[in-house]
């Protein structure tokens, strides 16, 4: 199993976020399985990792950015303070 630094996560998340065909469906290219699939493989060259890890990786982190932002929705309509929602840096970047 692939090791994930906070580093590495910071990484994979700028790389994905310029490949916009894997996440934007205004991309002209959003629909183009081979595209998107070489898109992965050259996110995987960058990381050194699989194209399969590296898609698995994002898949789970924008899971937890829902449940986070979903936390974080809930926690500020208690009453709490903005300071006192925590969303970690990995998870912030992924709001772009």
């Amino acid at each position: 199993m692939d090791s994930w630094s906070e580093e590495k996560i910071l990484c994979l998340i700028n790389v994905y976020k310029i490949k916009t065909l894997l996440w934007d469906p205004k991309n002209e290219n959003h629909f183009k399985k081979n595209l998107k699939e070489d898109a992965w493989r050259e996110i995987a060259d960058e990381m050194e990792s699989t194209a399969e890890q590296c898609r698995k990786k994002i898949i789970s982190l924008l899971a937890s950015f829902r449940r986070e932002k979903n936390k974080t929705k809930q926690g500020t309509s208690t009453g709490k303070g903005r300071d006192e929602v925590y969303c970690s840096l990995p998870m912030k970047r992924l709001g772009f």
